[in-house]
């Protein structure tokens, strides 16, 4: 099943590493659940945190008002340290798929269930280092950004995918499948948790009192069915 993270300190999918992923040419994102539409707080955070880490670095995507610290329910950017991204596109609740291409330009594009819903031209972010964090982070020791919500099927690639292929990833493909320069994926699910990234086969995230959900996300329906 999906992870349950209830917004609490803590409460995430940890890993000591940002998996090669860069500032430019890159893809990250996966099913998200959230608990009402009024909501803040990291989804998925590459590199370090503001504040706990030093020099704040990396970029995210979450959900709040203006920024990720501020409830709401739009489709949130961040570039740790320089920007907030505000997509102004409302996430409702039930399963919905998110994903954020970087491209060698450095401009961002937001993808809801698999259609393109906002574009953002920007310049780099600080280059990632340290971690990468699934379900939220504390970015300076008191304004946490841990979501509640549940998620699923995260994955990252060092690469900008095509729109076919995300579109089938919103249908429920495994990311296991799209190899174009896969960096990590936590499947969250069944036989293949805990967290496997599948570069190198060995489990790398760290399940920080995330228990697993009773709600199952679009992906683990299809697969069930085939």
């Amino acid at each position: 099943m999906a992870r349950d993270f209830d917004g609490v300190t803590n409460t995430n999918l940890e890993a000591t590493t940002h998996f090669g992923m860069g500032t430019a040419s890159v893809t990250f994102g996966g099913w998200v659940n959230l608990d009402s539409t009024s909501e803040d707080g990291s989804f998925c955070k590459i590199g370090s945190a503001d504040g706990i880490d030093t020099p704040a670095d990396g970029y995210g995507v979450g959900v709040g008002l203006n920024t990720m610290d501020a409830s709401g329910n739009d489709l949130i950017g961040l570039k740790e340290g320089l920007a907030w991204i505000d997509t102004n596109d409302a996430l409702s609740t039930g399963w919905v798929h998110v994903m954020v291409t970087i491209d060698s330009s450095n401009d961002w594009e937001f993808f809801i269930n698999g259609t393109s819903v906002f574009t953002s031209t920007q310049s780099a972010a600080n280059t990632p280092t340290a971690k990468t964090q699934l379900g939220g982070y504390d970015p300076n020791g008191s304004n946490y950004r841990f979501t509640d919500c549940f998620q699923d099927e995260w994955a990252g690639w060092t690469s900008v995918l095509t729109g076919n292929q995300i579109t089938a990833l919103a249908r429920g493909v495994n990311p296991f499948v799209i190899n174009n320069n896969k960096a990590f994926h936590a499947p969250m699910t069944g036989n293949e948790s805990p967290e496997s990234q599948y570069v190198g086969g060995s489990n790398t995230f760290t399940v920080n009192s995330a228990t697993k959900a009773s709600s199952a996300s679009p992906h683990e329906l299809l697969e069930n069915y085939l």
